[in-house]
């Protein structure tokens, strides 16, 4: 029903956040990446370095990326412009661009917690009404990023969820 548009950076900083249980760098950015095109995680870091620029660093967030599809990487470039470049341009792997997303958690020191409830009693009406009643309803628990309806074979049974941040 509904998707907040920073929800797929905001993820990429809470998994982060989660995996370290700290805050990041706010300096740093974050780059998810697929691993299945590399025989070694410092091909990785070569084509970042080739396709944005020069690094100071690169933390792997994930400890072994080799039993996972795509490894979580945190990055701090020489320049700012590399870092923006990784921003706004992203980089190609196998065709498909990848953006980084700000490892800065919108200038707050602590990590931040998202939280998912489900209800199973959300009371029936249209897309919009419900849209509208759950950011409502939730709203004083935190910010709604995503609300989702769930249905089998296509028939709503009152089933809802709500990502809150």
């Amino acid at each position: 029903l509904y998707e907040d548009p920073s929800l797929a950076e905001r993820m990429r900083r809470y998994k982060a956040e989660k995996l370290v249980q700290e805050a990041l760098d706010p300096r740093c950015v974050l780059f998810e990446l697929p691993t299945k095109f590399f025989d070694r995680i410092t091909q990785v870091y070569d084509l970042i370095e080739k396709e944005i620029g020069p690094t100071l660093g690169i933390t792997p967030i994930q400890q072994d990326a080799r039993k996972r599809d795509c490894v979580l990487l945190e990055v701090l470039f020489q320049k700012e412009e590399h870092t923006l470049k990784a921003l706004r341009q992203g980089m190609k792997v196998e065709g498909l661009t990848h953006f980084a997303s700000p490892a800065a958690n919108e200038g707050l020191s602590i990590p931040m917690k998202m939280v998912r409830v489900n209800f199973s009693r959300t009371p029936k009406g249209s897309d919009e009404e419900i849209l509208n009643g759950l950011k409502e309803s939730c709203a004083v628990y935190g910010e709604v990023v995503q609300i989702s309806k769930i249905t089998r074979g296509g028939f709503f049974e009152g089933q809802t969820s709500v990502l809150l941040d």
